[in-house]
């Protein structure tokens, strides 16, 4: 009995009595983390000690639990809700065609001489030039026939895309079909509310393939496709695509590859080439 009292009166005395009375929120961090190291290094020295560290230890995994808890329903939510702020249809109609920068060359716009000639490859019985306006571009491989609407550059130098989803632009910068020179035509490939559009097919165009443009007043200008190329719209070639050509030939541009959700555009444009035949 003497033994007992002696040693609970050395342990109670080898502790300050700071330690034995102050509550532990006033101890500073700095102190807080020492005993616990003191603890975790030497085990706690008494029953009342070991639960004060059952009980913390619960404590941290109820709060660890908690915040993975909270962490997975976020992410839950987030893949629950993320589509809804992206574009439901591609957004193509508000694509650029083609910026053409200062640092590019500017097409020269293609004259209308009123006695061109007709184009050496074209057959002898082939109509010869007309001063009709364009209305419609046909391709009968993949049952398109479009009204064709005319359009240019805007105040930033974008070539302008078309308004409806089912119409093709004739760009007045330009060749004139029936003249020698480049006619460039734009159409898109889809459009919102509304899902495939007039060059929705393009894609699936194949060299030797007829491509017609029709004039207001009936003429009919036919060509043959001889190649088809895609691409990527921030380093395609602008003048080599919309430029003059040696021979009489129409260009169609569409998008395609990969529709980047995050600008609303497509990252590729399809570009085809067609040379007159009659």
């Amino acid at each position: 009995m003497q033994r007992r009292s002696s040693e609970r009166a050395h342990r109670t005395a080898s502790y300050p009595a700071a330690q034995r009375t102050a509550p532990l929120p006033r101890m500073g961090a700095v102190a807080v983390a020492v005993g616990w190291r003191h603890l975790l290094a030497t085990g706690p020295s008494s029953p009342l000690a070991a639960a004060a560290v059952l009980i913390t230890a619960g404590l941290l995994a109820a709060v660890l639990a908690f915040g993975v808890f909270q962490a997975v329903t976020w992410l839950s939510a987030d893949d629950r809700h993320g589509p809804t702020h992206q574009a439901a249809v591609p957004e193509s109609t508000r694509a650029t065609v083609y910026t053409i920068a200062p640092g590019r060359p500017t097409p020269t716009p293609t004259a209308e001489p009123p006695a061109a000639a007709a184009d050496p490859g074209a057959s002898p019985d082939s109509p010869g030039p007309s001063d009709a306006g364009i209305a419609r571009l046909v391709i009968p491989n993949l049952g398109v026939d479009a009204s064709v609407v005319v359009g240019g550059m805007d105040a930033h130098r974008v070539m302008e895309a078309p308004e409806q989803p089912h119409e093709v632009v004739w760009y007045d910068f330009t060749g004139f079909p029936g003249r020698p020179g480049n006619a460039v035509f734009s159409g898109h490939l889809d459009f919102p509310g509304t899902g495939p559009a007039v060059f929705w097919d393009l894609p699936s165009i194949e060299v030797g393939n007829l491509i017609e443009v029709v004039l207001t007043n009936g003429t009919i200008y036919q060509y043959q496709v001889v190649s088809k190329t895609v691409y990527r719209e921030a380093t395609a070639p602008v003048a080599q695509i919309v430029g003059p050509t040696p021979t009489e030939s129409i260009t169609l541009i569409t998008c395609a590859g990969v529709f980047d959700r995050s600008v609303g555009r497509y990252e590729d444009r399809l570009v085809v080439r067609a040379e007159r035949v009659a």
